[in-house]
């Protein structure tokens, strides 16, 4: 497989420009990328995160006057383009993200990458904003941006505060993971207790999907992202469309159940369940209430 660089950044309009090697934080206070001195930017009010493959998302992060991509007001994690401008608190910064002239001539060569691919067991969580169309109809732009944005902070927060890593975001929703470790399930656990007092604090609506399995690193992350791949990413995904049917606020895979039930005690979710792609039937575990 070719390793295709891109060359990534913001052109400021003073000239400068802003070098795009991973994420990058946008917001008033001194710990982020990209500083914006004004009383018009949040403290953290916004995000640029690097997921694999080269692409990047833009993340408004709650903010009160809001991030701007192309005019528009963004009210969930959209993916940049290039040519994008993004305009926050006055500010206006233009996406750029080229082929280089040294990268085509690479693609000319014959020179391929071997990619590393690493098999590890993990821990793999989606959230999802429940009934997110029905939400974008219901709330007034603004409201919605907000809503969602504070959602995106907070979450990330609990995430990043007990070990875990958001791997890519999902428009309405991200795919986050933990890698085996002695000290992990109980992390796990502080997390989901973290993002039920969320769910119960009365914002937006949001499920959790959470299985355990084995994993492959690798392949072509980009950024130092990792990429994760293989059948047990799949099965997430299938049965997150399980929990959504059974409007089950948080739902474990009969794997993840067992490894965390000592912690997190749970109860069957009625029947066995078809997944797409999947043989036979599957079972599904909720939190005892």
């Amino acid at each position: 497989m070719t390793n295709t660089l891109t060359a990534t950044r913001l052109e400021r309009t003073d000239g400068s420009v802003l070098a795009l090697p991973g994420n990058l934080t946008i917001g008033r206070s001194p710990g982020n990328g990209l500083v914006l001195p004004t009383e018009r930017a949040s403290r953290r009010h916004a995000s640029i995160h690097a997921q694999d493959g080269g692409e990047f998302w833009l993340i408004d992060l709650g903010s009160v006057n809001g991030t701007f991509l192309n005019s528009r007001r963004v009210f969930q994690p959209v993916r940049l383009r290039d040519g994008d401008s993004i305009d926050i608190a006055g500010e206006r910064l233009l996406f750029r993200q080229e082929e280089s002239a040294a990268d085509s001539e690479m693609l000319g060569a014959t020179v391929v990458t071997m990619p590393k691919i690493e098999r590890e067991r993990c821990w793999l969580l989606v959230a999802d904003i429940e009934e997110f169309t029905q939400l974008s109809q219901r709330l007034e732009p603004q409201q919605l941006a907000v809503a969602v944005g504070q959602w995106v902070r907070e979450s990330r927060e609990v995430i990043e505060k007990h070990g875990g890593v958001i791997n890519k975001y999902l428009g309405d929703g991200y795919l986050a993971f933990w890698r085996e470790a002695p000290s992990v399930n109980q992390q796990i656990a502080a997390a989901l207790v973290a993002n039920r007092a969320l769910q119960a604090a009365g914002g937006l609506k949001f499920r959790l999907v959470l299985h355990f399995g084995e994993v492959l690193f690798g392949g072509v992350a980009s950024l130092s992202e990792e990429c994760l791949m293989g059948p047990e990413v799949n099965f997430l995904f299938r049965m997150e469309k399980v929990a959504g049917a059974f409007r089950a606020p948080i739902m474990f895979s009969d794997a993840a159940r067992a490894e965390i039930e000592s912690l997190m005690p749970c109860e069957p979710v009625p029947g066995e369940h078809e997944l797409k792609g999947f043989a036979g039937q599957h079972r599904f575990h909720v939190l005892k209430s």
